[in-house]
């Protein structure tokens, strides 16, 4: 049935070619359209099967936000390609369009990209028959931009959620999850080609599968790994080489993996630049468990990748993709909260000719009414082992009850285009206390932070408080180094 309605729609594609005007178009795709004529104007849209279809190069297709099926729930065997020169994209900051999809032929793709895909997300399966399929797969000279790909495997089969044959992808997640084998990003064919993956987001939880893999068969194959997280079942990274005379490389910088492997009679190579993030503390994200591979606060990889024209203008999501020091490593780039507001002003005092007893520096000497206090609490004698292995205590004296918070970071020594090294900040997490009267005070510091173990090294903690009418004291900071 699927095949008789493609068939047709692209017969219509045919016979209306001659109506399509010359100059480049840009075509509307809405899920619930039903138009399969020319022009797809926004006011009403076509089918996305037949937009793309329609499409020639210099063409746009405009996805509208929601989900794309088949017809009703039914998911699409697979969509016709986006060809070569043709950009499909939806909105960079606003509601995406989602592409939902089952493959059921084998060794084919669920959306080929011979042109630009951007902003776009694909929810992918792979059906009964298939025993290789690809979600999506790059052309050479394509490129995937600020996409989102889930892949669900099936026990005995191979599902890649990003395949290329030469093309980019930057700003991306490609994720696979499920039973048999499913890949993050799987560069692999028998041409001599170069393939570029850039701040891309590439995880497998699935039974086996890599995050990033390069493979040839017996010729020369290079991948370019930047900015990019890595995480896999069988390895986080690989390169494989089937045959003797061929040779996968895969330079990789910047990025954030654990394991690597390589195999087969040729020669795969892992070239590490600089940059890498190789063990250690696995990435922070806001709900990987539900897909959400946003970065959350603490994330080692914030500001730890390398800015560059390649990177592209957007991270995923439409922020931009370069905040804060430097660029993020992963598809997301990571965006602090705004600051709390700050305190309403205090009223006016109302006049009283007679010295008031609860304003600090009158005669009476009490406590300091929150109305009228404009005097900054103080912290002092602050003390705390310079090293220390499980937990130590912070104590320090409170000039008036007040809230504090204590806030670790990591310290690491990098370079950073100057001279000398300079040293590279990380926030790790706070803790606050709520003192109720001024005095002596003690922060218990453990290893165990924010649910995370912190790992050996050099570390900062920074000291700070305010009282009840929002008057901050002057922060302080002290350097500590957990040992082994």
């Amino acid at each position: 049935m699927r095949r008789t309605l493609l068939t047709t729609l692209l017969a219509g594609v045919a016979l209306g070619a001659t109506a399509a005007p010359a100059a480049a178009v840009t075509l509307h795709a809405a899920p619930r359209a039903t138009a399969t004529a020319l022009p797809c104007a926004e006011a009403a849209p076509c089918r996305i099967d037949y937009a793309l279809a329609a499409a020639a190069a210099g063409d746009d297709v405009q996805l509208a936000p929601g989900d794309y099926y088949l017809t009703g729930s039914t998911p699409f065997a697979g969509l016709p390609d986006v060809a070569a020169g043709v950009a499909v994209h939806g909105s960079p900051t606003g509601p995406r369009p989602v592409l939902h999809g089952e493959i059921l032929a084998n060794a084919v793709p669920f959306l080929r990209v011979a042109g630009r895909l951007s902003d776009v997300t694909a929810d992918v399966s792979i059906g009964t028959a298939p025993d290789i399929a690809y979600a999506l797969s790059l052309a050479d000279g394509s490129l995937a931009d600020r996409v989102t790909v889930h892949a669900h495997g099936r026990a005995g089969k191979w599902l890649m959620a990003c395949a290329s044959t030469g093309g980019a992808i930057r700003n991306s997640v490609c994720h696979g999850d499920g039973p048999g084998r499913v890949d993050g990003v799987n560069g692999i064919t028998g041409n001599p080609v170069t393939y570029e993956v850039r701040n891309v987001t590439a995880i497998t939880t699935a039974a086996t599968g890599y995050g990033v893999h390069v493979g040839q068969s017996n010729k020369t194959t290079t991948m370019n790994v930047t900015n990019t997280i890595a995480r896999g079942v069988t390895a986080d990274v690989s390169a494989t080489a089937g045959l003797a005379g061929g040779r996968a490389t895969m330079n990789i910088a910047a990025s954030n993996f654990t394991t690597q492997d390589t195999a087969g009679t040729g020669t795969g190579v892992i070239a590490q630049g600089t940059g890498n993030q190789v063990g250690g503390d696995a990435p922070r994200f806001v709900d990987a468990a539900a897909g959400d591979f946003r970065q959350a606060d603490g994330s080692r990889t914030i500001d730890a990748g390398v800015t560059a024209s390649g990177n592209g203008p957007l991270a995923l999501g439409g922020t931009p993709r370069e905040v804060g020091r430097t660029t993020d490593i992963g598809a997301d780039e990571f965006v602090p909260a705004p600051p709390a507001p700050a305190p309403p002003a205090a009223p006016a005092p109302t006049a009283d000719p007679s010295p008031d007893p609860g304003v600090a520096g009158s005669a009476g000497g009490g406590p300091k009414s929150a109305e009228t206090d404009t005097l900054a609490p103080t912290l002092s004698t602050v003390h705390l082992a310079r090293r220390w292995r499980t937990s130590a205590r912070l104590r320090f004296v409170l000039s008036e009850p007040g809230v504090v918070t204590a806030r670790i970071s990591s310290m690491t020594t990098t370079r950073c285009g100057k001279p000398k090294p300079c040293t590279r900040l990380r926030p790790r997490g706070r803790i606050t206390l709520r003192a109720a009267t001024a005095g002596r005070q003690a922060l218990r510091l453990s290893r165990r932070l924010a649910g995370r173990r912190l790992a050996p090294g050099l570390y900062r903690v920074e000291l700070s408080a305010v009282d009840a009418a929002g008057n901050q004291a002057v922060a302080k900071r002290l350097t500590f180094r957990i040992s082994r």
